[in-house]
């Protein structure tokens, strides 16, 4: 790279928007693509799904090829969440969630008490860089 420090910023500036540009549009042709699969894959299980129950069987069969049987997905929502920490808390039962950090709301501790930790967290902080475009 030749020219000033001020045109390779530049240069490096122009690549960074150009790969964000060029990445955006892969997004979206892979999201629009997926979008359109999953669309067509719920369609042909709905079928399965009309033709198992139509034929009052437990499980349909094309030998060499596939078995349909029904599934059930379980897919919990908490619609109290203090009466379910309350229970988790009395039975120490916390495989009912995930254990993932926040790492907003540490963020927000840290703000409030002097850039101290809650007790039992670490933090890993990587440098990087935050480009925003200029227009």
């Amino acid at each position: 790279m030749t020219g000033t420090p001020q045109d390779r910023l530049a240069s490096m500036f122009r690549a960074h928007a150009n790969i964000k540009a060029k990445q955006a549009t892969a997004n979206l042709k892979h999201k629009e693509a997926g979008n359109k699969l999953k669309f067509a894959l719920e369609m042909v299980e709905t079928g399965l799904l009309k033709m198992l129950t139509a034929s009052g069987s437990s499980q349909l069969k094309v030998t060499g090829l596939a078995i349909v049987m029904p599934a059930k997905k379980v897919m919990p929502n908490c619609k109290d969440w203090p009466a379910l920490f309350t229970y988790m808390k009395e039975t120490d039962n916390f495989d009912l969630i995930t254990r993932k950090m926040s790492s907003t709301g540490v963020k927000e501790y840290m703000a409030a008490h002097e850039d101290s930790l809650p007790p039992g967290v670490t933090i890993h902080v990587e440098r990087g860089v935050s480009v925003r475009r200029q227009n």
